[in-house]
């Protein structure tokens, strides 16, 4: 069976503000999946988006699941710069 393509969008670069050693990120730009099972394949991230992050560089994963079980993923990173 072939797994869902998933494409990531691009890397987030943030800012963390003064005082703090995390902050709020929602995901503007969402992954998309495509698969020649389903129309439509849920994604799922690693971590949520709307999770705090840490200052430094996270990498996200994005998983899509189709109703076979097949398993497409990418990744994307959060880069949290502090002040």
């Amino acid at each position: 069976m072939t797994p869902p393509e998933v494409t990531c969008p691009a890397n987030i670069q943030t800012t963390v503000p003064n005082g703090q050693t995390n902050t709020n990120v929602n995901y503007i730009a969402e992954a998309t999946a495509t698969d020649n099972v389903d129309a439509t394949v849920p994604i799922a991230y690693s971590p949520p988006s709307g999770s705090f992050f840490n200052t430094g560089v996270t990498t996200v994963t994005a998983r899509a699941t189709d109703s076979a079980g097949n398993i497409g993923e990418c990744t994307f990173t959060v880069n949290a710069q502090g002040k």
